[in-house]
């Protein structure tokens, strides 16, 4: 068995949070955690590390640009998918 793609996916929008959830992970190759905003992406991506980080661009406090943005110069180098 393959090991799961960990992303972390981040939304404010709760309903896109569960939807998305699901069918990544139906697909059987996903493992989602997900972040209700970025601040808490941030959180846990200090907590674990992911393969890959989802992203809606349109959120309250920070938008996913400046979530990516705030993570490069960390040093955070993991790819980026930027949704609108």
């Amino acid at each position: 068995m393959t090991e799961k793609i960990r992303a972390l996916y981040v939304d404010d929008e709760s309903d896109l949070l569960i939807t998305g959830k699901l069918f990544l992970e139906r697909l059987g190759d996903f493992s989602i955690t997900t972040a209700s905003g970025a601040a808490e992406g941030i959180r846990l991506l200090q907590e674990q590390s992911f393969d890959v980080i989802i992203s809606a661009h349109q959120m309250p406090h920070m938008n996913g640009i400046s979530l990516l943005k705030n993570l490069k110069p960390h040093g955070d180098n993991t790819p980026f998918i930027l949704f609108t």
